[in-house]
């Protein structure tokens, strides 16, 4: 991200205005309890981690691949509790298999050149019964290609691109909602419920 970028999104406005979007999403999941685990992929200065894991009493974990956003979140956090920062790669998350019951992504795939690997590997962290909830810009299928050729380390999600992601990961959407060029969706992936 550049410096201007991160102006914008570090910006008190913006942080609350995706603070207000994430819990928005959550209200689309059947069940959330206080004590579920999530994982925020691509958390930035870690401010929706935060209103989330106070709104909801969830234990939030908040990963960014951009080493001054994750200094920026903890400092922001204080120490409070229900809520931990650490840098982390969206295609290689170092977690084990089925350690979050909702991990959430917001406009994070377009910077990722491997995003489908992304995809993978945050459903490979959800726990069966768990949610993906994810929202982005898309691409149309004719324009991705030409995108990929000209800036190759950008990321270039397309709706096709996503359906196939999500069906590889063994994730059903339960929530779609598409606008010209962005995507929000909300993936369960199959099992018991999370909570019981």
């Amino acid at each position: 991200m550049t410096s201007l970028e991160k102006r914008f999104v570090n910006s008190p406005g913006h942080s609350r205005n995706i603070a207000r979007l994430f819990e928005q999403r959550l209200r689309h999941i059947p069940e959330v309890a206080p004590g579920m685990s999530y994982l925020d992929v691509g958390c930035g200065n870690g401010a929706a981690a935060r209103q989330i894991a106070r709104s909801f009493g969830l234990d939030v974990t908040g990963v960014d691949a951009d080493p001054e956003q994750i200094v920026l979140a903890k400092a922001k956090a204080g120490g409070a509790g229900r809520v931990c920062f650490r840098e982390a790669d969206a295609t290689r998350l170092p977690f084990e298999g089925e350690s979050f019951h909702i991990v959430a992504t917001n406009k994070v795939t377009h910077h990722i050149a491997a995003w489908p690997r992304a995809i993978a590997e945050m459903a490979r962290v959800l726990v069966r019964g768990g949610y993906l909830v994810y929202g982005d810009f898309v691409f149309p299928e004719w324009l991705a290609p030409l995108a990929r050729r000209a800036v190759p380390d950008g990321g270039y999600p397309t709706v096709g691109g996503l359906e196939a992601a999500a069906e590889m990961a063994g994730l059903a959407p339960i929530h779609w909602k598409r606008a010209p060029f962005t995507l929000e969706v909300v993936w369960w992936k199959p099992g018991p419920p999370v909570i019981g």
